[in-house]
Parts: structure tokens; sequence; C-alpha cells
């Protein structure tokens, strides 16, 4: 019982056992095999970031090239770290260019992002140990010895998909969304529209759960990662949109409805339910097209419906009401195609050739990348702040001569955090768990005496504490099987040892976890914390900005040029946003205790967004209301009011001391009346404005209503 709930998963369970397997083996054929006293250094560290640190997702052939890659990597960052040790200016400015890269290139998460801590590892050991040339080929070759027993432990021993967590947690929130769809618009029998919508929220925590604030999620670079990123936000995308289902929503035969709502219904659900049966299976292809065909027929069946109750003269607020009722279905199935199309990108299966298709969302590198190229990004800054660090610690190692160098380097990695406080609360821990931790394993050496087959015998169990202790107990306990792991391979590999190896550990990892206080105390003490209502803030002012922009551009002439701006603005500073939360979750602040407020925050900016790309496929030139003043000054009495609430909810969240309150809902918008309408195009414009105003009144609406889905108790 205390195993599952301190390693939940059995994570650290995991890495141990393989760590305690491959590591003597690693070492062992190092030292004796290649007869290689210093290359065992790699072999050990190497071990240990590969199989600790690392923790490769997907297929076995997948994992076998991720390691592969990793290793290449690694060697040639060894060479790199080599190269620059041989004198201090190099060592210093090289170590800062690459701990800076690696901890940028991070925030692409994926691959790139798992194996950063094993190859920075391994460049840490090569900066510090360096030595002649003629030792070169022992480190790789050393080096080579980790990867491949590593990579063989891993796909042999307990293998485990992580991404299967992610897919699992979006499998049950897609199937409890059609559930939501099922009881609001099919009538179907069940416990309720109200409790399926709490089931809702409670999937969508759990898939949140699983992947907010993981800073190696298993969710990347390659197109497919990027896909199931996008996938996660859309879900949380519908956590708001359906929302609205709660309200009342008119059963098919309850009012004079328009031919085909029932259709659209049951695309939506079996689209929902094929999606999640294809997260569930990755051979599984998801198909958009009924629902593809069910929205363009229920599009042409609603302007039709417009045309004739406005010629035989039936009342104009009967028929935007109905129109209206609508909407919400619309809604929500232009946002489960998306996801549809985003699910077939993360199986691999390619692109339906639909005639309705909405614009999927994209996440470009180039866009993520230049999204954080500024001092506002968390991810530059924790970049920089590696990069002082660690040039910070290379330079005090290169002038002082240090025993075991890469001990301090790994104290400020082990210590340093993304604010001071973190900081300062690990730099103690990291002390007292390294004292106990030489402690037991000065004794230990002591005790054995000349039997060095007993130090043999201890390291799989030292190194198996070493890997599960910081998950199942804390980090103080994991720091204390890591420095008796450290002083158990010194004494295998330095036969006979010296017991003085204890106080130079002490001495080293005070040193680094003074170097990391320095660096959290000069660069952003705060963290992403204080970073965070700004970021977000600026979000919503840019999303809004392109949401009303889109809007306007049904009214009146805009430049393509314009709207293109605004859209990648806000989709950086979304996208910044975004990053800024995780990282603030990573970083457990106080300011964000409240995750689900924050959560619906950045998801607002990322659905207005989206509304503005929905709407700016409308856009034609002419504008398609610019004829009708009547349809366009209602769409603009929407627009102003989508851009005051917003820009007030900005406003509040900037301002606030602590999680935002969800905003005051806006005032009901007034739908505009049919009364102009004679013939198609008109009536294909009654209906363009009419579901603006909808969407303006979904986004004015939005965080009042989210708050219906969370969880109760």
């Amino acid at each position: 019982m205390a195993l599952q709930i301190h390693d939940p998963g059995r994570v650290g369970l995991r890495r141990g056992i393989r760590a305690a397997i491959a590591l003597p083996i690693a070492t062992a054929t190092t030292l004796y095999v290649l007869d290689d006293q210093v290359g065992t250094l790699f072999a050990a560290f190497g071990t240990v970031g590969l199989l600790v640190t690392a923790d490769y997702a997907g297929s076995a052939l997948r994992r076998l090239v991720s390691y592969s890659v990793t290793g290449l990597v690694g060697a040639a960052l060894l060479v790199i770290g080599w190269a620059a040790s041989q004198a201090i200016v190099s060592a210093v400015v090289v170590t800062a260019v690459i701990a800076f890269c690696l901890s940028f290139v991070g925030l692409l998460r994926g691959m790139l992002a798992v194996g950063i801590p094993a190859v920075l590892l391994v460049f840490v050991v090569a900066v510090t140990v360096g030595g002649p040339a003629a030792d070169l080929p022992g480190y790789l070759l050393a080096w080579a010895v980790a990867v491949v027993v590593s990579t063989i432990t891993a796909l042999v021993i307990l293998p485990h998909d992580v991404r299967n967590d992610i897919r699992e947690a979006l499998s049950g929130a897609l199937a409890a969304a059609a559930d939501v769809v099922g009881a609001a618009w099919l009538d179907r029998p069940g416990d309720g529209l109200e409790s399926r919508a709490v089931a809702l929220g409670r999937a969508i925590d759990r898939v949140n759960g699983t992947y907010d604030g993981k800073p190696f999620r298993p969710t990347g670079a390659s197109r497919r990662d990027r896909a199931l990123t996008l996938l996660v936000g859309s879900v949380n995308n519908a956590r708001l949109l359906l929302a609205d289902a709660i309200r009342a929503v008119p059963q098919p035969d309850s009012a004079p409805g328009v031919h085909g709502r029932r259709a659209m219904a049951s695309a939506l659900d079996a689209a929902l339910r094929d999606l999640s049966a294809a997260m569930a299976d990755p051979a599984r292809a998801p198909s958009a097209a009924a629902l593809d065909t069910a929205r363009l027929e229920h599009q042409r069946s609603t302007e039709a419906w417009v045309l004739e109750q406005a010629s035989s003269g039936a009342d104009p607020e009967s028929i935007a009401s109905v129109v209206q009722d609508d909407h919400v279905l619309r809604m929500a199935c232009v946002l489960g195609q998306q996801m549809v199309a985003l699910g077939r990108e993360v199986n691999g299966a390619p692109d339906e050739d639909l005639a309705a298709e909405p614009p999927v969302p994209q996440r470009p590198w180039s866009a993520v990348i230049r999204a954080h190229l500024s001092l506002h990004s968390p991810w530059l800054r924790i970049a920089l702040r590696s990069a002082l660090g660690l040039a910070t610690a290379i330079l005090v190692v290169q002038l002082t001569g240090v025993q075991h160098g890469f001990w301090v380097l790994l104290g400020v990695l082990s210590v340093l955090r993304y604010d001071m406080a973190g900081t300062r609360s690990f730099a103690v821990l990291a002390v007292v768990g390294t004292v106990v931790g030489v402690a037991i394993g000065t004794a230990v050496v002591l005790l054995v005496g000349q039997h060095a087959v007993i130090l043999w015998l201890l390291l799989p169990v030292a190194v198996f504490l070493a890997a599960w202790a910081p998950v199942a107990f804390s980090y103080p306990v994991g720091q204390a099987a890591f420095s008796l792991f450290i002083l158990l391979v010194l004494g295998v590999t330095q036969w006979p040892p010296e017991l003085r190896s204890g106080l130079v550990r002490v001495e080293d990892i005070m040193i680094g976890a003074a170097v990391a206080l320095l660096v959290g105390i000069l660069l952003w003490p705060r963290g992403a914390i204080a970073a965070l209502h700004r970021e977000v803030a600026e979000a919503l002012r840019s999303a809004q900005a392109y949401a009303t922009l889109s809007m306007g551009a049904l009214v009146e002439t805009v430049l393509a040029a314009d709207l293109a701006r605004a859209r990648l603005d806000a989709r950086i500073r979304a996208e910044r946003a975004s990053e800024t939360y995780d990282m603030a979750v990573m970083q457990r602040g106080a300011g964000v205790r409240d995750t689900t407020a924050w959560a619906g925050m950045t998801n607002a900016a990322h659905l207005l967004l989206a509304v503005g790309r929905i709407l700016g496929m409308l856009r034609r030139d002419p504008p398609p209301l610019g004829g009708s003043p009547d349809l366009a000054a209602s769409v603009d009495a929407a627009r102003a009011q989508v851009s005051r609430h917003w820009l007030a909810v900005a406003d509040d969240v900037e301002g606030a001391a602590g999680p935002p309150d969800p905003p005051a809902p806006g005032p009901l918008l007034a739908m505009p009346g049919p009364a102009l309408v004679h013939d198609e195009d008109s009536a294909h414009a009654y209906v363009i404005a009419v579901w603006t105003v909808n969407w303006a009144d979904h986004l004015d609406q939005l965080q009042p209503r989210a708050a219906a889905l969370a969880p109760h108790g």
C-alpha cells in the first residue's frame, strides 16, 4: 500500500530495477573488460542518466531509435565537453552555451526533452574530468557501453509506454463528451445531463493530471506528438463549450426545428466515440466524414428554413431562437471535427478530404520557438538560469581544482529550481541528505574492509535506492541514496577506497548549492509565478483582438495580411501563457493553488483564438454582411461587447493578487432579426450573423459556465 501511495504507476520502482541490473554490468564491463578506470565514470553516470532520468515512450522500435539518437548526441557532447575542458575560458563559455541550448530545447518536449538530462550529465562529466587526448577514445567507448546496456535493459525489463496514460485518459474524456452530447441533443436515457457533465469534468481533470506540469511529458517535436498536445487542449475547450449544453437545450421534437439537427447530433456522438476508440487503439483511423456531411447539410437546411419562415411572415424572434438553439450543437460539431482531424494525426493516418472541414489547430516548431524568444518566456529564463549556474560552477571547479568537480555541477543541477524559495529549500535538503548518505557510505566502506566483493553486491542495492527513493519517499532521502551510490561506485572503481571521498562529496554539494542560491537570487527569484498574471492577461488581450478583428472582417474590409498578423500575435502569446502556466504548476507556487482557475483562463485564450480562426474562414471580398446594415450593426454590437468583456477580464487577471475569480458574465446579446431575408444570399448572410453573435455570446458567458463542469466533492 505504501509503495502504491508514494510511487504512482511504480515509475520509480521500474527505473530502480532497471538501473540496478544495468549499472553493475556497464561498470564491470568498462573496468575489467576494457580496463579503463576513468572511463567507468562515463559508464556509471551514463547508465544513470539513460535509465533513471530518461523514460522513452512508444513502440520498441521507437524506443530503440530514441536511445540510439541519445547515444549519438551524448557522444558529440562528450567530445565537445572534453575539448572545452582544455582551457578555463572555453570550459566556461561552452558550458554556458550547451546548458542554455539544452534547457531551451526542452520546451519542444517529447524525445528531445526526455534525453536532455542524460546527455547533459555526460557533458558535465566530460568537461570536468578532461584529460589527455589519448583518453578520449576510452571515454567514448565507455559511454557506448552505457548506451548499449541501457538500451537492451529498457527494451527488455519492465517496458512501459507512458504515452498510453495520456491516450487512456483522452479516450475516457472523449467517451464522456459523447455521453453529454447524447443527453443534451439525442434524449438518450441515463443519469441525466448534469451528472454526465460532472463526469466529463472529472475525466478532463484526469487528462490534465496526466499532462499538466510534466516537464518531460511524452509529447513533443514530431507531427504526431504535436497533434497529441493540441488534442489535449481541444478536449479542454470541449469542457468549456459543452458547459453550454447544461442550459436548457430544446429536444429535437420540442420546437419547429431545422431538418438535420438530430442527424448532426448523431454524427457528433459517433465521431466522438470513434475518436475515443482510436485513442485506445493506435492502429485505428477515426473519421469525420459523416459529421462533415451532416454539418454541411444542416447549414443548407438552416438557410432554406430561414428563407421559408421569413417569406411566410413568421415571428422574427421565433426564427432567431431556433437558429440560435442549434448553434451550441454546431459549435460542438466544429470542435469535434477538429479533434477527429487531430486524432488522425496522432495515429499517423492521412488527412481526410472533406468539403466543409474547419481549420485544424497547428503547433509548428517555428511558432513555438518564436513565442519563447523573449525575456517574458519562462523557458528562456530557466535556460539563462541554467547557463549561468553551470558556467559559474565550472569556473569555480577550474579555478579551485576541487576533486571530483562534476559533483559541483551536479549539485547545481540538483538544487536549482524555478524560483528562489524552491532553490533555498532544496539547497538545505540536498546538504542534509548528502551528509546522511556520506555517513552511511563511509560506515559501509569501513565495515567491508578488504572485501571488495561486498561493495559489488551492495552496488545494485544502492543504485536502486538512488533511482527509487526520490520518487517513493522524498528529495533528501534520494540525495542520501545517491551519495551512498557515488561512494560505492568510487569504492569499486578506485580500490582501495579513499575515506576522504565522503568529505569531498559534502564539500562539492555545498559549493554547488551556494552557486545555485546565487543564481536564484540574481535571476528572476520569483520564477514563473511572477509572470503568470501578466502573460495570461496579454494572451487574453491578443486573442480577443484577433477574434474581434475576425468578426469585423464579416462587416467591413480587413486585409488578409492584417488578419494573419493578429492571428500570429495571438498564437504566440497564447502559447507563452500556456507554458508559463505549465511551468508555474511545476514550480508549485502558492499562486497556482487553484489550477482549475488558471487552466480556465489559458484555455479561454486558446478558445478565443479558435473562434477567430473559424470566423476568419467566412471572410470574403466583399464582406458577407457589408450589404446589410442591420446585420452588420448586430455583429458590431457583439464585437464591441466581446472586446469590452475580455479586456476587463484581462485587467482583472493582471491586477489579481492570487488565482483569478471567474468573471461576471456579459449581458446576453440581442439576435439580429430576419426582416431583410428575401433570397438565398440574404438567408446565408442572416445565418452567418446569428452564428457570429452566438459565438460572441458564448465567449462572454464562458468562464461562469465552465464552473458547471467542475467536479463536486
